[in-house]
């Protein structure tokens, strides 16, 4: 598993313990910007009390990753207009609060194993986000796509266990008839 991919994992993680119930928001990673083709990491869509909005997160795993981002602030600029926080996560050490554009925040994985929250070192700026219906076009495709996935992953899982179970039923009645057999000829 790659770093970025860790590092989204444990940021999905931060927001979503496997043992709770899930209402109250949505994560839907690889979301393009409406009218644009830029995509970020994650979206995050809140309706908990004291949450609500529209996070938008950027991983970061190295510095020169960074320097990309700060570089092309056209692909974050996308977002922009969309949410109603945006996030840049990366682990610790690897961004200096200074070097945020104004108004970003900024999230760090916890240090020990054991934990799950994020160590928000700069929190950010909180706009109102434009609900227009590119945003609401673009993040239903994205969740029905990613949902469609999921389907389909269940599938051949539940395909390949029912395959196997095949194969020992028929190796079962293979050996059972061959003992039939040898007792028969004996």
């Amino acid at each position: 598993m790659s770093q970025t991919s860790q590092l989204l994992a444990a940021l999905i993680g931060h927001y979503r313990r496997a043992d709770r119930d899930r209402d109250g928001e949505l994560l839907a990673t690889e979301v393009t910007a409406p009218g644009s083709t830029r995509r970020c990491d994650l979206l995050r869509i809140s309706t908990r009390t004291g949450q609500e909005g529209i996070d938008v997160h950027e991983l970061k795993v190295s510095r020169s990753d960074w320097r990309r981002e700060l570089a092309d602030p056209d692909k974050a600029g996308a977002w922009l207009p969309y949410c109603s926080r945006m996030w840049v996560v990366a682990p610790p050490g690897l961004i200096r609060p200074a070097e945020l554009p104004a108004g970003w925040g900024l999230m760090e994985p916890p240090t020990a194993s054991r934990r799950r929250r994020f160590r928000v070192v700069v929190e950010a700026a909180t706009r109102t986000p434009q609900l227009t219906t590119g945003l609401l076009l673009e993040v239903a495709r994205r969740v029905d796509n990613l949902r469609l996935a999921q389907l389909e992953a269940e599938r051949l899982k539940h395909q390949e266990a029912a395959e196997k179970a095949r194969d020992r039923y028929h190796s079962q009645i293979n050996d059972l008839t061959y003992e039939l057999n040898f007792r028969r000829s004996a």
